[in-house]
């Protein structure tokens, strides 16, 4: 069962032969990249324990799993079993950015839909993004009664190139997601790529640098 962001998972243990069973290593990650991404609820210490829930995954995304039997002896460890076929989550609430060729970043208001984890619904090129999900919500005072205007707004800022805009039409599938900052499944930061000086004078030296590039995929910011 796969829902926006969750995936049901099941598997069946093998000869475990010399293997003193320690964990289930359960890892997934997004189809179009190489860093995996551990799934620590998934990675149980039962044997017997070969089903899960995983969350916090991006919606509308398709992912590779694997799994790994550990053993106390790491000689005796198992390959990873990865699935063949890459599974795709779920379309969310589709989300109109549109093209921003003059400034590299972009504010989008959703209103009153508490949404706060956007992906991509289709893309071109390897133009890359991080977005900031803010929480806008404050209190007014309308006829003497204090009232909550709920809001929540994301700033999409292209990372691949400095000061650059984008011309691709974006389209965001973009969720309320539940689960806590440690369960989200995303990719952990690269040092940057690119590290240049522009500029030195005799006391300073004025630096540029790029981002690690991942093809395309959102960063959260």
């Amino acid at each position: 069962n796969v829902t926006q962001t969750e995936m049901d998972l099941e598997w069946a243990p093998n000869d475990p032969r010399d293997c003193i069973f320690k964990t289930w290593k359960t890892e997934i990650k997004p189809a179009e990249v190489y860093d995996w991404i551990p799934v620590p609820e998934c990675s149980l210490p039962d044997r017997d324990a070969t089903s899960c829930v995983i969350v916090g995954m991006h919606s509308n995304t398709m992912y590779d799993i694997r799994i790994q039997e550990v053993c106390r002896h790491e000689s005796a460890d198992s390959r990873y079993l990865q699935v063949d076929d890459a599974w795709r989550t779920l379309m969310g609430t589709r989300v109109y950015i549109g093209t921003n060729p003059r400034s590299n970043s972009k504010t989008y208001y959703f209103g009153t839909q508490d949404l706060n984890s956007c992906q991509y619904i289709d893309k071109c090129c390897s133009d890359e993004f991080s977005l900031c999900y803010r929480d806008t919500s404050n209190l007014i005072d309308v006829s003497r009664r204090r009232h909550q205007v709920f809001g929540r707004e994301v700033l999409i800022i292209r990372t691949d190139q400095v000061g650059f805009g984008w011309g691709q039409d974006l389209w965001f599938s973009c969720v309320s997601e539940k689960v806590d900052t440690d369960n989200m499944k995303r990719l952990v930061a690269r040092p940057p790529a690119k590290l240049e000086s522009v500029a030195t004078t005799e006391r300073a030296i004025t630096l540029q640098w790029l981002p690690y590039g991942t093809g395309g995929y959102i960063s959260d910011c």
